[in-house]
């Protein structure tokens, strides 16, 4: 037991989370889609996203015996990415589905992103630029319409992505919407 004026911790109770204990559990007609994007080519990093990625194919894997698991992180998270597997009339996703049999298991940690006036949030490849959010983004309405489509027996969705536009690299900045920030002009005084 560990204690301060403020926190308390029984360090007895921490477990490994890499160490996912094996169960029998088996789901035949199963499929989980885990996504983990850490690093943004023109964006701030999402710390620990790829890894989280990894720690839940092998918990959806070993604990909830999940029949196929797709991981995709970083690079293979760019583009078209989210319409080429989620798009429930030719992505990816639609043809491991078998219409009310099949249960679907999503798992996202990256960057979400909001628009400027903060009404739609996105799903945010690791090649987006701000700039065209509404082009390179996945908007969250469409992402869970695409799942309803698919017709799954039952779909269960994890994100793990802050939608407030900062990053823990960039928290020192002010909590606010980076898309409503403009940028610093420079100009040279004349004398």
């Amino acid at each position: 037991m560990i204690s301060s004026d403020k926190i308390t911790a029984n360090i007895g109770n921490v477990i490994d989370i890499k160490q996912v204990p094996p169960s029998q559990m088996h789901r035949p007609n199963s499929v989980a889609v885990v996504i983990g994007v850490e690093k943004y080519k023109y964006f701030a990093p999402a710390p620990y996203a790829a890894n989280d990625a990894e720690i839940m194919k092998k918990y959806f894997k070993t604990v909830l015996g999940v029949d196929k698991v797709f991981l995709y992180t970083n690079d293979e998270v760019s583009g078209f990415f989210f319409q080429n597997i989620f798009n429930p009339g030719y992505g990816e996703l639609q043809k491991a589905i078998v219409k009310g049999k099949t249960d679907l298991f999503v798992f996202y940690s990256g960057h979400g992103m909001p628009s400027k006036d903060g009404k739609k949030v996105y799903l945010f490849p690791s090649d987006g630029r701000i700039e065209a959010l509404r082009t390179q983004g996945y908007d969250l309405n469409t992402f869970y319409k695409n799942l309803e489509a698919l017709g799954a027996r039952s779909t269960a969705v994890f994100i793990d992505a802050c939608f407030s536009g900062v990053s823990r690299p960039t928290e020192t900045l002010k909590t606010q919407n980076l898309l409503a920030m403009k940028g610093v002009v420079i100009k040279p005084k004349v004398e």
